[in-house]
């Protein structure tokens, strides 16, 4: 029986409390739901064969960054749901093996340890590239996120965004999503060849085995506690951020044999590697609009003019929004729908002018200031949709503050 505090016959040795689960997107939000941090891979086994037979489902619990309802859901009933932290103690680099006879190098890493400490101890290991900026290793793409699960990447396909093209891009290693650099892992599974076929056990599977496919991208249905991926030597990339480009051009269909100059096909062709951020706005608006588009390319040695980094984030002013903007955002779409087009307009303009203060959202535009900017853009939605000043005035009053 339970005593309240554990669910009944809850095998003591593994802490387990109930807690909230909320989503990074904060649309999902459920109190109460039974959370156990297992120190080791044993304990993960322990804990599936105790839910089989107390009718409890087990899912793994990692960072919680997500939109869908993988995990759990508002209004589901969680009484008899277990979720594993993995985060807590199966977050750790298991091997890196540098590449030797024919292999490539590779690394097993516990499936709870976060991107970001997992590529930081790549970058810092021994062997790897003879280059600048001296050893390690790497992928020829990950997330953007750092605080992402290596389990969490792994289960819904995540990718980064490469191609393989000519010269220092084209690297010995598998393009596509993480998953397809995986090469082994460690699954608790039931064996129904075994003497005990409903008895969960931890089987190492590799990537050639049958049953390995229903694993690499199982969206939360399976329970990887390691895994071993191909890796990369080393490298470094030079990332152009470039919005003076007029929507119409970068997205331009190909028509020949050759992409349009200054289109995506035109900018993937030289370097492999492109992300754009468009902010779109209504149809019957007539100013033209300019995506940030990001350009990585491999680039060995410094490229002149270029600034050298050694640290993620190097956005500040989008890669970490505060509460309030997301708040505002929230009530925007909620309250207040008809302000997406002209928030989005706004972003623009202010994300121009955080990369280029003294420069311009296009070639031959005049800069402004972010408040006129901003003025100005909201006499056009007036002048576009006369029910702007109502919209405006419902999220002012729903977010406190957001007026200043």
């Amino acid at each position: 029986m339970s005593n309240g505090s554990t669910p009944p016959g809850w095998p003591s040795s593994i802490p387990i409390v109930q807690e909230q689960y909320q989503n990074w997107s904060r649309g999902i939000t459920v109190p109460n739901v039974w959370t156990c941090t297992p120190a080791t891979p044993a304990d993960v086994v322990t804990v599936c064969n105790w839910a089989a037979g107390a009718n409890f489902q087990v899912r793994p619990r990692g960072i919680m960054h997500g939109w869908s309802p993988l995990t759990v859901t508002n209004g589901e009933p969680t009484a008899n749901v277990v979720l594993v932290d993995m985060t807590v103690n199966l977050n750790q680099v298991l091997q890196i093996t540098p590449a030797a006879g024919g292999q490539p190098a590779q690394v097993q890493v516990q499936t709870g340890m976060v991107m970001e400490a997992f590529m930081t101890a790549l970058q810092n290991a021994s062997g790897g590239s003879t280059a600048t900026p001296g050893t390690g290793f790497g992928f020829a793409h990950i997330p953007a996120p750092g605080n992402l699960t290596v389990g969490g990447v792994l289960a819904i396909d995540a990718h980064g965004t490469a191609v393989p093209n000519q010269g220092a891009n084209n690297l010995d290693i598998s393009y596509g999503s993480m998953s397809n650099q995986i090469l082994a892992f460690t699954a608790v599974v039931t064996d129904p060849s075994s003497g005990s076929p409903n008895t969960y056990v931890a089987k190492t599977f590799t990537r050639t085995d049958t049953d390995a496919l229903a694993f690499l991208t199982h969206v939360g249905r399976a329970f990887l506690l390691d895994v071993t991926l191909q890796l990369a030597n080393n490298y470094n990339l030079r990332c152009q951020s470039i919005m003076n480009i007029d929507s119409s051009v970068l997205f331009a269909p190909q028509t020949g044999s050759t992409p349009p100059p200054q289109s995506c096909g035109d900018f993937l062709n030289q370097s492999g590697r492109i992300e754009i951020i468009w902010f779109p706005v209504f149809p019957t608006i007539t100013w033209k609009t300019y995506p940030w588009l990001k350009v990585w390319t491999v680039s060995p040695q410094q490229p002149s003019g270029s600034k050298k980094v050694d640290s993620p984030y190097n956005y500040p002013f989008s890669d970490n929004l505060p509460p309030g903007v997301t708040d505002a955002v929230d009530a925007m779409v909620t309250i207040a729908p008809a302000l997406t087009p002209y928030f989005t307009g706004i972003t623009a303009l202010f994300t121009a002018f955080a990369l280029n203060p003294l420069g311009s959202l296009a070639a031959g535009d005049a800069a402004a200031s972010g408040a006129a900017a901003s003025a100005s853009l909201a006499a056009v939605a007036e002048k576009q949709d006369p029910g702007i000043t109502d919209a405006i005035s419902k999220l002012t009053t729903a977010v406190p503050g957001l007026a200043d």
